[in-house]
């Protein structure tokens, strides 16, 4: 049922996107495609498969000028350019290709209230024009080959209640100041084929620098692929390098369209998470992999987590790798976690539920650790094991140490106790074993001290009162509990021995 919902639910936002792209403006001065050449079929009319084909060398010439002789707005059309050329507007075309050939993009290029809108082969270099980017507003728009950078104080990219796609050869978004790509209200973005990495590390951005920004119910579609002439097209995808979050998403949906082919979507070595989710929905499936992403830890939030899902609802899995460290995947905020969505999928670092999140786990997964707080916890009616421990319970949460209560009143004083055993040594007396014998020279000889019976010996000494008897050791005798023994050494160099005193002392006391 879950995931019938969200088959229904992408079908409704593909619908809604479609109706928030306005139509152009009538056009003025229209071709009749039909009947221009009175030829049965393509009308002679086309160039190139183009009503007009008109290049533009903006070292002598200007958009502005080719875009003034287009005739049927509706199209299709192209305009071929070369050189460094200045910012332009395109406004009420449809079926227009703005094609580079060698050129640059200086200025901000501003996109309203038209469709089918492709930009191929262009660089759009904004070094040193602040505040101009590439916008579209009630249009539809597709890149080909496009490389945006330097954009200082915008988004790169900032769609409103527009569409944006990628096909063809591959895309950059780079070195932005702030946001990579801004998709704000009404706007759908599809990406595929393209980089968005290094943005966000310039001045006056505020926290708005991340790779891809979703806002108030704009929407993403991350795709492994793109459908070409020949069918679909495996292009890897990467989201890379930012300065915040990889995808920073408020409000939004994002989709995934990753489970065929063999292209993947890597979201890593972003300063923040990878995906940042409040109040919005996300399922994400297929070929995806998360690592490398907040290194430092972020918000208050620990280093090398992952994805995070802040409120709303996360659905992840069939496929997709998450490689954290403190944090493969943490939810808080009342979100909710659907884990296994469509197919099995690999955590490590941990998943994290907190604060009052609930988890569904759906079939068989690897994830290292599951661990819950005590507002939270993960259901689990199947009883499906993990790969590594799993401490949330199934059937609700277990509920949170309450604060400490009030000290209670003194209790009364208790009767006095036995009195203890007497202190001290009871019984000392020092036991000495004193001989004089005569040893031969380098010749040893042991003596012992015995302590009387009901005695142990505590400590003892050993010794003699000529420098040539050596004691060579002094300790407990063979009998350790009760005896002090010592070993005397014969040192003299006379060869006539001669008789030497020598005694051990056995310190003894009663056992207590």
């Amino acid at each position: 049922m879950f995931r019938i919902r969200l088959v229904l639910l992408t079908e409704a936002l593909a619908a809604a996107l479609l109706l928030v792209v306005a139509h152009p403006a009538a056009a003025q001065n229209t071709i009749n495609q039909t009947t221009c050449g009175g030829v049965t079929g393509v009308p002679s009319c086309w160039t190139n498969g183009f009503l007009q084909d008109i290049a533009v060398d903006c070292n002598t010439s200007f958009v502005l000028t080719a875009l003034a002789q287009i005739k049927d707005r509706s199209g299709p059309n192209r305009i071929t350019v070369s050189g460094t050329c200045p910012t332009f507007p395109v406004v009420g075309f449809n079926r227009l290709t703005i094609e580079g050939n060698g050129a640059t993009i200086t200025g901000g290029v501003n996109i309203d209230n038209s469709r089918d809108i492709l930009l191929k082969s262009l660089t759009l270099d904004f070094t040193g024009f602040a505040g101009r980017n590439l916008s579209a507003n009630g249009s539809q728009v597709t890149l080909d080959g496009v490389t945006v950078k330097n954009v200082t104080n915008e988004a790169a990219i900032a769609l409103g209640g527009s569409v944006l796609a990628f096909t063809g050869s591959p895309s950059l978004i780079t070195d932005n100041s702030c946001v990579g790509i801004s998709v704000d209200s009404g706007s759908g973005l599809n990406v595929a084929n393209v980089t968005v990495s290094n943005n966000g590390f310039g001045q006056g951005c505020g926290g708005q620098r991340h790779g891809i920004r979703v806002r108030s119910g704009g929407s993403v579609t991350l795709s492994n692929g793109y459908w070409g002439n020949s069918g679909y097209v495996d292009q890897p995808l990467d989201i890379s390098g930012n300065s915040s979050n990889g995808i920073d998403i408020e409000g939004g949906t994002l989709m995934t369209h990753a489970e065929a082919g063999n292209g993947t979507i890597r979201i890593h070595d972003n300063a923040g998470s990878g995906l940042e989710m409040s109040e919005g929905f996300a399922d994400i499936e297929g070929h995806l992999q998360f690592d490398g992403n907040m290194p430092n830890g972020q918000d208050g939030f620990p280093s090398g987590n992952q994805i995070l899902a802040l409120g709303g609802t996360l659905a992840i899995g069939q496929g997709v790798v998450v490689q954290g460290q403190n944090g493969g995947a943490l939810a808080a905020f009342d979100a909710f976690v659907l884990i296994g969505d469509g197919g099995p999928m690999t955590i490590s670092g941990g998943v994290f539920l907190n604060l009052n999140s609930v988890g569904v786990i759906e079939g068989t997964n690897s994830i290292d650790t599951m661990t819950c707080d005590g507002t939270s916890y993960a259901y689990n009616p199947g009883n499906i094991p993990t790969s590594g421990p799993n401490t949330c319970p199934s059937a609700g949460p277990t509920g949170i140490t309450g604060p400490q209560g009030e000290r209670g009143p003194q209790g009364i004083q208790g009767i006095q106790g036995p009195p203890g055993m007497p202190g001290g040594i009871a019984g000392l007396e020092r036991v000495t074993t004193q001989v004089t014998f005569i040893l031969a020279r380098n010749a040893s000889r042991g003596l012992t001290a015995t302590c009387p019976a009901g005695k142990v010996v505590i400590g003892g000494a050993a010794g003699t009162g000529d420098p040539t008897f050596a004691i060579i050791s002094s300790g407990p005798g063979p009998n350790a509990t009760t005896q002090w023994s010592a070993n005397f050494w014969n040192t003299a160099s006379d060869t006539h021995p001669r008789p030497r005193a020598a005694r051990v002392t056995a310190i003894c006391a009663f056992a207590q």
